[in-house]
């Protein structure tokens, strides 16, 4: 009870927070909703799981809106109230979306260690699906680190958990990813026998993924192959529009590749196409990593027409748009460097948290343990006392038993002598009747005797 009543007040905390960020986004308003009827409610297990799935919306929600520092600090309240509640789906959750947003801040040791949290969980509950995802983002984390031999083994590993479930859409997403680990170790060969194969289960299941079309451009552009890569960078742009519609994030970085290509096949008017085509779009998308690439190319396209005042003039752009995002990082490294501070400090005092609560817990499971030993103890004399009354019982059972035995023989060679005398007797006494004379015949002449006197 006691502990329901804290996650009661946490959950309580948790609403009081919610209503602080974002109430115009229609989401994160229907889930703070969702939370304040949670806890008008009275407490149940449903109740509790319902809780932790809430938190887990609310940071993901929180991330979709870049909104780094609140998406973390739900996502470490979803973790903290699931392991509260032993609810270790909702906990594995939780890991995954703190190591997706420490990746995207740049923190990879810090995204690797909640992934690794959130695979042992995943093995633990046997999903097969997210067992692979989990190797599938650690392999990502190892390639960007550089470390591309666990990268090619997690990658590895997720191809083969896929295949076990015969999931070909996440055997797909694998063998792009491995494909990509071959092209980043320069080996082209073996990057585009992945990537292919990634194609072929791609063409088996009707689906169609832009990271391979863009990855098969890119080894094609570094083995010099431009016109192959121009049309798979050109694909990958019509699966684009085709998914996510014509002003799809992905077409400002594709438009640069296409206009980068169209240059070195040397042609220019197709290049400058695509570069104003890549600034146009990602400038009502605030792209501003697409627009300070497409700038470049531009800045490039006129160095070779020999138009140096417009290349001059792109250049401008281009440096002011890559300070920008200078900024940007440096103010997302201090998020960073506060979110983590604020992380290590709520796991420090969680850590403290879990440590007098597994020594409780270990305290009260010695009492236990010592209680049920002298259950044990007492069963097994009460037990052996038993076994000593009973072997007792019965040996005083056998020796009553012997000595009737005794006693019954004796008391039929008794019965046996006592026949023999008698029958001795009554034979002794039927010869004496025999021989001598009869009381009757004593009488007779006694009488005669007297007379004659």
């Amino acid at each position: 009870m006691l502990k329901k009543t804290r996650c009661f007040l946490f959950c309580a905390a948790v609403a009081l927070s919610a209503d602080q960020a974002y109430a115009q986004h229609a989401k994160i308003d229907s889930l703070k909703r969702t939370l304040s009827s949670l806890i008008s409610r009275p407490l149940s297990p449903s109740v509790d799981t319902a809780t932790a799935n809430a938190l887990n919306d609310l940071s993901w929600e929180f991330r979709m809106q870049d909104d780094y520092a609140h998406a973390f600090e739900f996502a470490y309240k979803a973790l903290f109230f699931s392991k509260n509640i032993r609810f270790r789906k909702a906990e594995g959750y939780a890991y995954h979306t703190m190591g997706l947003l420490l990746r995207e801040q740049g923190n990879y040791p810090g995204a690797l260690k909640n992934y690794f949290a959130c695979l042992k969980i995943k093995e633990e509950l046997n999903n097969k699906p997210q067992i692979s995802n989990c190797n599938m983002e650690i392999a990502w984390v190892y390639r960007k680190e550089g470390d591309y031999k666990n990268a090619l083994k997690f990658g590895e590993t997720a191809w083969k958990v896929s295949d076990q479930i015969n999931d070909k859409f996440d055997m797909a997403n694998a063998s792009m990813q491995i494909g990509a680990i071959y092209k980043d170790m320069g080996d082209y060969p073996k990057a585009l026998a992945s990537l292919n194969t990634s194609l072929k289960l791609e063409e088996e299941i009707g689906a169609r993924l832009i990271g391979t079309h863009i990855l098969i451009g890119e080894v094609y552009k570094l083995q010099g192959e431009y016109d192959k890569a121009k049309e798979f960078f050109y694909s990958s742009l019509k699966i684009a529009e085709g998914t996510e519609g014509v002003k799809s994030p992905s077409n400002g970085s594709i438009y640069y590749d296409l206009g980068e290509m169209s240059m070195k096949l040397h042609d220019l008017a197709a290049a400058e196409k695509y570069y104003k085509k890549g600034i146009a779009l990602s400038n009502q998308l605030g792209l501003k990593e697409s627009i300070k690439e497409n700038y470049y190319g531009l800045a490039a396209l006129d160095s070779i027409r020999e138009d140096y005042r417009s290349a001059f003039e792109n250049f401008k752009y281009y440096i002011a748009y890559k300070d920008s995002l200078l900024n940007e990082q440096n103010t997302k490294r201090i998020t960073q460097v506060q979110m983590q501070y604020d992380f290590d400090k709520k796991q420090a005092a969680d850590s403290t948290r879990n440590a007098e609560q597994m020594k409780q817990e270990q305290t009260r499971h010695d009492q236990e343990i010592a209680q049920q030993k002298t259950y044990t103890y007492g069963g097994m004399i009460g037990f052996a006392l038993m076994l000593v009354i009973a072997v007792s019982s019965f040996r005083a059972y056998r020796q009553k038993q012997k000595a009737n035995e005794i006693i019954s023989e004796q008391k039929q060679l008794v019965e046996a002598k006592q026949k023999e005398i008698l029958d001795s007797i009554y034979y002794a006494q039927r010869i004496q009747n025999n021989i001598l004379p009869t009381k009757k015949y004593i009488d007779k002449h006694l009488r005669r005797f007297t007379r004659h006197a």
